[in-house]
């Protein structure tokens, strides 16, 4: 039988692994996490597109979570910019759409990975697979016709937080859309608005808070996951900043966290930073996995 395992350079194993890290930690999108620049960005003081000021911050955020799920699908742009001491700042983005109303969530992005693997990948996600397409870095240390490299999410996400569909964390690996889960565990009552902004065109209201980390971490499915996520996250509110627009749906959504828990060696603590945009609310979202004949699970690949 043909075995494989793919090397790649230190710094490329150093980043990949800070990725995972992040990934696993934080809900990113295959890191889950999306656009080679978010096209997402404030543009001063905008007309006020905010809901009756009777209603709470908060109130007013988690209405936008059920009411942005409600739409079923939407395009997705996401950024998570990784900054390890002694190195550089590395980004991963992907843009592409997803579907979230048919159960198990069905997406199609384009991946851009930072150096040494420079160039963007295909990704897919269908069925609870992760399928990303082969950087062309690693192509030719796989065998002839492999062309995907398979990822079972729920596995990996069982094997590091438990089994606990409740957590936030799970599935969030692969599931850009996971990451608006967050908000369902915002602090109780540090929401605040901030002032307008115009996202992607649209008159938006920003809010800004804190996610409450103990309660997330409360959700571990056992001890042992427990132990996991706090040796990497620590217990720190996370900052978090939302954009809602006036028909209540969530535009923008950015979260910065340090991973710099007890359980990390100093050259794996980071700061990450994520910023979610979310557009076209409503798109028809058509996803078909790869050939079973062109894929191969990347723990195989990996070796």
């Amino acid at each position: 039988m043909f075995k494989t395992k793919v090397k790649t350079p230190r710094r490329s194993a150093f980043t990949a692994s800070s990725l995972l890290i992040a990934s696993v930690a934080l809900a990113s999108c295959g890191s889950s996490a999306l656009s080679a620049s978010s096209s997402g960005k404030s543009t001063g003081s905008g007309s006020s597109s905010s809901p009756s000021q009777s209603v709470s911050p908060k109130s007013i955020v988690l209405a936008s979570y059920t009411k942005t799920l409600g739409a079923k699908s939407f395009d997705v742009n996401l950024v998570e910019s990784i900054s390890i001491a002694g190195h550089a700042s590395e980004n991963v983005s992907l843009s592409g759409s997803e579907s979230v109303g048919s159960g198990s969530p069905v997406a199609e992005f384009v991946t851009t990975l930072p150096a040494p693997l420079n160039g963007k990948v295909d990704a897919i996600l269908v069925g609870g697979t992760e399928y990303i397409g082969a950087p062309p870095t690693l192509s030719a240390a796989l065998p002839p016709g492999i062309k995907w490299l398979s990822i079972n999410v729920k596995q990996v996400a069982t094997s590091f937080l438990g089994s606990n569909a409740a957590n936030p964390l799970s599935g969030a690996t692969a599931d850009p859309a996971s990451i608006l889960s967050f908000v369902k565990n915002l602090s109780g009552g540090g929401l605040t608005k901030v002032a307008t902004a115009t996202i992607d065109g649209v008159p938006t209201t920003e809010y800004s808070g804190s996610l409450n980390v103990a309660g997330i971490l409360a959700k571990s499915a056992s001890t042992t996951a427990l132990a996991k996520l706090e040796s990497v996250l620590g217990t720190k509110p996370i900052p978090i900043e939302v954009w809602v627009d006036s028909s209540g749906l969530l535009r923008q959504m950015t979260m910065s966290m340090s991973l710099s828990g007890p359980g990390l060696p100093t050259s794996a603590q980071a700061t990450v930073a994520i910023q979610l945009n979310l557009s076209n609310f409503g798109v028809a979202v058509n996803v078909t996995p790869p050939p079973a004949s062109e894929t191969m699970p990347i723990s195989k690949a990996l070796g």
